[in-house]
């Protein structure tokens, strides 16, 4: 899994949102790191926010060609794109998300010292019990698959874990396996030009 993967389309969200996500795996110290950019359309032209989230993973059980992970989120941070999602994110009481009207446009904010933002859903520190999945694509490409969390069972716990997929993630770069080394291998026939990246989130009253 160790590795930068990236979505190939404008995925679909709830609540009338879609998403571009990138996302980093690092097996020498077992960390991970996640952009999620939510648009307000589906051609993903309308940006509304990034959210911005890192931490560390456990590989679980292997089952039925998916492995359990628990994906770790210690820290996160929030960066609006759209004055409106500012405008409520200034709206919350101080310590809900952030430093209330402290938010701005296109400005990152820490959310990780107020356990989050309420306003999303985000948790922080929080720990994710997902299934992850690999493959190869008709083209050759690593594919990988994380778990599809079902609205049903946020959260999610050891025992009840997504039991379908997201969108297919594709690895557009290898990291060497040296500790203490990042350095970064194109794969072939792997092209793209997005910059964007589950943590489960639930939006309300920013659409």
């Amino acid at each position: 899994m160790a590795g930068e993967w990236i979505s190939m389309k404008c995925e679909v969200r709830p609540f009338g949102l879609f998403l571009l996500r990138r996302m980093k795996f690092f097996n020498f110290n077992q960390s991970w790191y996640g952009e999620y950019q939510y648009f307000k359309d589906a051609k993903c032209q309308v940006a509304m926010y990034v959210l911005i989230a890192e931490g560390e993973y456990r590989p679980g059980h292997q089952h039925r060609g998916s492995t359990n992970y628990d994906f770790i989120v210690e820290k996160a941070l929030i960066r609006p794109l759209d004055q409106l999602f500012v405008d409520n994110l200034n709206g919350h009481d101080s310590g809900m998300c952030g430093h209330k009207d402290f938010w701005r446009l296109n400005d990152s904010q820490d959310v990780t010292f107020s356990g989050g933002c309420s306003g999303i859903g985000l948790i922080v520190p929080n720990t994710e019990y997902d299934i992850v999945r690999t493959d190869i694509d008709y083209h050759g490409r690593p594919q990988l698959y994380l778990g599809d969390t079902d609205s049903d069972i946020i959260p999610s716990t050891p025992d009840k874990r997504p039991t379908s997929y997201q969108p297919a993630l594709t690895q557009c770069r290898s990291f060497t396996e040296h500790i203490g080394t990042n350095y970064l291998y194109p794969l072939p026939r792997v092209q793209y030009n997005i910059i964007s990246g589950a943590v489960s989130t639930t939006l309300k009253d920013f659409t």
